[in-house]
């Protein structure tokens, strides 16, 4: 069947490899339980027990339903496809499988479009699994099936194009975590472009983007049934698929016209040392600290880290300085809203950044084969552990210096000081646990692409999903929805840097993220200690302490 289709036995047999994994079958059912028990709360919450509701109040819930899960199905699939992508080639390189696989009679064309291919098919299901629950809100009357057909065509065209941008840059790049990086930098400056401009064009009057502009846009072109009805047809959402259709068949053509030439390269080459001097100059002790020196040499920055560097530095201590402009300003109407964006917009792309740091901190070396040779050496498992949690959790205080920056500004003519301390501590709470989290699930999981899956999986819930259900749930700003939201690190950030503005735009602030930072906290301790338990267990290393006659029994057996 495989041959049929012209994709050739690389195909055939990743698919075949893919297709015998529960894992992706478990998936499915847990991404579509939880898109029915996320409807089935809020009806029982809004609907259930109340008086009969009239055809517009009916709508108004299916809309609900619309909104919430096309929010986070788009945002997990601009996560998730890239996550599945990103190691096709860069992983295959370091393991010497790919080149011998060039030395056989397959063609480019065959290689590149069965990897691909294998594994958009699971993102793809997934996609296909979630249009019978968005069609159950359609008995409702609040979801249009032009809305249905438009988001189905935009989660097809966003998981395929998502994918095939990670696979290109895996034809180049040689860690897969170093893939991802650059691979969101490019969606989120594709999608925060247009909300930018739009931004600025209301606040500073700058000429408007042009109508085609906004059929560019995933999150515009979904809800605009709603918000833009007499705008939007068919034709568009047809045009966005076979955009993204046409601007995958270019990358991929890119890939299967340099991946072989770029392969040989590399091999040819040799391997990439980084920054020297000026890095190495403050690296930790060997005889000290032999494991934090091992991955302060391993993560040394390559030329991918640094460009990606700049441009996240770049872009964000532009906006840095736009909002303490603008908090300079006491005349601006919407004085504090564009600060609480930026700050909440940088911790919740850095974040993230440093979860697929953490998520594939073991994994990819054990991958490459490098895992093994540092468990041979006299390093005990704990070290080796706590070395890798804190070569990541090192990098909070650079995504936080700026946001805080911006909100002790918005403090100054305030005095509401006690805002900035408390933002503090909850993104180093949350920078902790989620780094925690990373580790783990590196230890755990035997695969770059299930785990970094999952770490993108579980912080969309608790960043996106989560906060959305909440709110829904329970409406309005001062009930339990807006504090339960808050575990998120956007709208946590959000709100405490909006109460330095406005102290009472959420009254409970402080007490809601003091209490999810010592959540956070204890999440962080309680991950980092059964990592350290299962540590040896997972990556198959002999505990250091088994007793003589047990080891015996293992050598033998």
């Amino acid at each position: 069947m495989a041959g049929r289709w012209g994709l050739g036995p690389v195909f055939a047999y990743e698919w075949l490899t893919i297709a015998r994994r529960w894992q992706v079958y478990a998936g499915r059912v847990l991404f579509v339980g939880i898109l029915l028990i996320g409807m089935t709360s809020v009806w029982g919450a809004q609907v259930a027990g109340q008086p009969a509701l009239s055809i517009r109040g009916m709508a108004a819930v299916g809309r609900a339903f619309y909104v919430a899960i096309v929010f986070t199905q788009l945002t997990l699939l601009l996560l998730a496809a890239p996550a599945a992508t990103a190691g096709a080639i860069c992983l295959e390189k370091a393991r010497g499988n790919l080149a011998q696989l060039l030395i056989t009679d397959l063609s480019d064309t065959e290689v590149v479009l069965g990897k691909l291919a294998a594994r958009l098919v699971p993102i793809l299901g997934m996609v296909c699994c979630s249009l019978p629950v968005l069609a159950i809100g359609t008995l409702l009357g609040g979801i249009d099936p032009l809305a249905l057909t438009g988001i189905f065509l935009i989660n097809i065209g966003v998981a395929v194009l998502g994918g095939t941008i990670a696979f290109t840059f895996s034809v180049w790049g040689t860690r897969a975590h170093e893939v991802l990086l650059a691979t969101f930098s490019v969606l989120a400056i594709w999608l925060l472009a247009f909300p930018v401009w739009e931004f600025f064009v209301w606040l500073r009057g700058m000429p408007p983007l042009p109508k085609w502009a906004n059929t560019a846009h995933p999150l515009f072109l979904a809800y605009a049934p709603y918000f833009r009805f007499e705008n939007v047809s068919l034709w568009h959402y047809f045009a966005f698929l076979g955009g993204c259709l046409l601007l995958s068949a270019v990358l991929a053509g890119l890939s299967i016209w340099r991946m072989r030439s770029v392969i040989v390269g590399q091999a040819d080459r040799p391997l990439e040392n980084g920054v020297r001097n000026r890095f190495l100059a403050f690296s930790p002790n060997l005889d000290e600290n032999p494991a934090l020196w091992y991955e302060w040499h391993r993560k040394r920055p390559t030329p991918w880290v640094r460009a990606m560097i700049r441009v996240y530095v770049g872009l964000a201590l532009g906006f840095s300085l736009l909002a303490i402009e603008d908090c300079l300003r006491p005349s601006t109407p919407v004085r504090g809203w564009f600060p609480a964006y930026v700050t909440s917009f940088q911790v919740a792309l850095g974040i993230p950044l440093l979860l697929i740091s953490a998520a594939t901190a073991l994994v990819e070396e054990r991958a490459r084969g490098s895992l093994d040779v540092l468990l041979t050496t006299p390093l005990s498992s704990r070290s080796i552990v706590l070395a890798k949690w804190w070569s990541v959790f090192r990098h909070v205080p650079a995504i936080l210096v700026m946001p805080v920056v911006v909100a002790a500004v918005l403090a100054g003519d305030k005095g509401s000081w006690k805002f900035v301390a408390v933002l503090v501590v909850f993104l180093v709470a949350a920078g902790a646990a989620w780094t925690s989290v990373g580790i783990a699930l590196s230890t755990w999981a035997k695969r770059v692409g299930r785990s970094v899956s999952m770490a993108v999986v579980l912080f969309t819930f608790v960043s996106l999903g989560w906060p959305i259900f909440a709110k829904t749930l329970w409406n309005g700003y001062q009930r339990p929805g807006e504090g339960l939201s808050t575990v998120s690190v956007f709208y946590g950030t959000f709100d405490l840097t909006m109460c330095i503005a406005e102290p009472r735009y959420f009254e409970n602030a402080v007490t809601w993220c003091l209490g999810w930072s010592l959540a956070n906290a204890l999440v962080a301790a309680g991950l980092l200690a059964a990592t350290l338990a299962t540590f040896d267990r997972s990556v198959g290393r002999i505990s250091e302490r088994v007793g003589p006659r047990r080891r015996a029994r293992g050598r033998v057996g």
